[in-house]
């Protein structure tokens, strides 16, 4: 047993015995004012730390739970601060998907468009002359399919990039999000 919680029992035994055998008549018990304040300062030397530390925090116990409560509701305004930009970083996501769609449907509606004037044109041409025909047309086919193929690659790699970019975000975004939930769970 701790030495301090040893003399604190002793002391108190001590007080207990004074206090059967000195009684007088009235059932009163009659101990010098010195020595009984004596008695007290030695219990309070030896009472080991963990009850200061003790009635420190009962004492403190409003604030500590305060702060916590503080603290906490400032975790939940962030987590939902963080969820409501996830969202929204969701709806940027399917308006560059949309984007990205109504630009890939005009690139190839402009590769039909630009296909059908090319039609148009050999049709036109054909009433010439027909090897100087056959020339024109090979090399404008050839031109319209690698600007078309070339437009669509492009389209698609800014798609893509852009794509990628918001993935990235939004991978950050959950991240954050999953670190704050623990941080809270660990809070209960």
């Amino acid at each position: 047993m701790d030495k301090s919680i040893s003399n604190v029992l002793e002391l108190v035994d001590y007080l207990e015995k004074t206090a059967k055998t000195s009684s007088n008549l009235l059932g009163k018990v009659s101990i010098n004012k010195g020595e009984l304040l004596g008695l007290i300062n030695e219990l309070k030397e030896n009472l080991p730390q963990e009850f200061n530390d003790a009635k420190t925090i009962v004492d403190k116990r409003e604030e500590i739970f305060l702060a916590a409560r503080r603290e906490a509701e400032e975790m939940k305004q962030e987590a939902s601060i963080i969820i409501q930009k996830q969202f929204e970083n969701a709806e940027v996501l399917k308006k560059a998907e949309v984007k990205a769609a109504q630009m890939l449907d005009e690139a190839n509606m402009e590769a039909r468009k630009i296909k059908a004037d090319a039609n148009k044109f050999s049709k036109e041409l054909r009433l010439g002359t027909v090897n100087y025909v056959d020339e024109v047309l090979t090399k404008l086919q050839r031109e319209i399919d690698t600007k078309s193929e070339e437009m669509v690659l492009r389209v698609n790699k800014e798609v893509d990039i852009m794509l990628r970019g918001i993935y990235e975000d939004f991978q950050s975004t959950t991240s954050t999000i999953v670190e704050n939930i623990k941080e809270l769970n660990a809070f209960k």
